[in-house]
């Protein structure tokens, strides 16, 4: 894991949507697969939902290609939206 650009990890803080993607992205998948296929997940991502940061954009389509995120009913990822428990 890395943190934000000051190197903090943020643990005091709730986790978004698209943060959340960021973490289970590489533990689904093989991270080498992922750079492999790093275009084909970006525009499964930017196919399928709006809103979404280009930093997170390759894990958000990697979990939406593995089923386990979805999109709001207009089409947007919500990627700022705190994942609740």
């Amino acid at each position: 894991m890395s943190g934000d650009e000051h190197g903090d990890l943020n643990l005091d803080k709730a986790l978004t949507r698209a943060e959340l993607t960021c973490l289970i992205s590489p533990i689904v998948l093989n991270p080498k697969h992922v750079a492999w296929e790093k275009d084909r997940y970006t525009r499964m991502c930017t196919t399928n939902f709006s809103g979404v940061p280009e930093w997170a954009q390759v894990a958000v389509g990697v979990c939406a290609s593995m089923g386990m995120m979805a999109r709001h009913g207009d089409g947007r990822f919500g990627p700022g939206n705190l994942v609740s428990p």
